[in-house]
């Protein structure tokens, strides 16, 4: 293992890791102007009836401006969103104040109650620990419920995101710590393979129903003179508590194979 490379991906994980990451005022101002046709597509990709979601309590761990929480609740559903941002958590409550938004890091969050439905849209990208963030979502969520998982693609890159430059550091055979520099601001985030996300799932006693790779010929602004329409954009998980007892054994540290920091230009 080379140090200068450990040393890196050390540092980009605290970063993407980091709570206050979207409190910075240009990453705010991106998420928080997330297009109505990407907030759409998002929608229509969950595998889940929107329209069979009455009186269903819904937890939306990394609501960011809660737009989704909002698409829940006019589906009849109860939505709860989680969010470390306190710009983010402030602006969800003044677009969509009868909803319950809760300023604090999943870690941190605490309820009594339980959930029908659990997502993770584009969040797990911050989480260093999956086991943990997996036990906790077993915990809260209700016998027969659902916990569906939505994750940037761990094979996407590093054909994406144009306009932009890409530092990727290899952390292990499983998982990829990236430095997403737009020029006027500069993003952090943690990538798994889809085997990784499963398995850590699988150790916190949850079940696997499905899993499935979005391609960029899917995705709304699809751009077919600049992308591959078959480039997988995006993986989705749906989960299920498994029955008392079938949780895997935690299996111990992943071998580190590291390799030099790349950086490839978008």
């Amino acid at each position: 293992m080379r140090a200068e490379t450990a040393e890196t991906y050390a540092h980009f994980l605290k970063l993407a890791t980091n709570p206050q990451q979207y409190d910075g005022p240009v990453a705010w101002s991106d998420s928080r102007n997330r297009p109505p046709s990407i907030q759409r597509a998002v929608v229509r990709t969950l595998p889940i009836d929107m329209g069979d979601m009455y009186g269903r309590h819904v937890l939306d761990i990394g609501c960011g401006a809660g737009w989704l929480c909002d698409a829940f609740a006019k589906g009849g559903a109860i939505p709860v969103g989680v969010d470390p941002s306190a710009k983010l958590i402030s602006l969800a409550r003044k677009r969509f104040p009868t909803l319950d938004f809760r300023h604090t890091t999943f870690e941190a969050f605490q309820t009594s109650q339980t959930f029908d439905v659990i997502v993770c849209i584009m969040s797990i990208e911050h989480f260093a620990d999956l086991q943990k963030l997996f036990r906790k979502i077993a915990r809260l969520l209700s016998p027969g419920g659902t916990v569906i998982v939505m994750s940037a693609a761990y094979h996407r890159l590093p054909q994406s995101r144009k306009g932009c430059k890409l530092d990727i550091v290899p952390g292990t055979d499983y998982d990829l710590a990236i430095r997403i520099n737009k020029g006027d601001h500069v993003m952090y985030n943690l990538l798994r393979t889809p085997e990784r996300i499963t398995e850590a799932a699988q150790w916190a006693g949850l079940a696997v129903q499905n899993h499935r790779t979005i391609l960029a010929g899917e995705w709304p602004d699809f751009d077919p003179q600049t992308n591959d329409p078959h480039r997988p954009i995006l993986d989705t998980f749906t989960f299920t508590l498994l029955p008392a007892g079938f949780a895997k054994k935690d299996p111990g540290e992943c071998p580190q194979v590291l390799s030099e920091a790349s950086h490839f230009h978008i």
